[in-house]
């Protein structure tokens, strides 16, 4: 999507089929570029909650092997989510 400034930016365009998470952190991507600012950690806090929900589950003993799976799926994804908020 080129425009009358001659540059292209993603954040610019969104698709309103898009899910609601995603379209509402376009907005706050594009008001971060209005404001200069670099991107903030967004979600910190529901990623907190989600930690604090899976904690007890890593410690605790006698899962069976789909849900030591499925708890060391949810750890590797919550770091990757923490490194990309922000």
């Amino acid at each position: 999507m080129a425009d009358d400034f001659g540059d292209w930016e993603p954040e610019d365009s969104w698709h309103p089929d898009d899910p609601i998470a995603e379209l509402i952190d376009n907005l706050f991507m594009r008001l971060d570029l209005l404001d200069h600012f670099p991107r903030a950690q967004r979600y910190g806090e529901l990623l907190d909650a989600i930690e604090h929900r899976l904690h007890p589950w890593q410690v605790r003993d006698g899962l069976d092997a789909r849900t030591e799976l499925r708890v060391a799926q949810l750890v590797e994804d919550l770091a990757f989510l923490r490194s990309r908020d922000g």
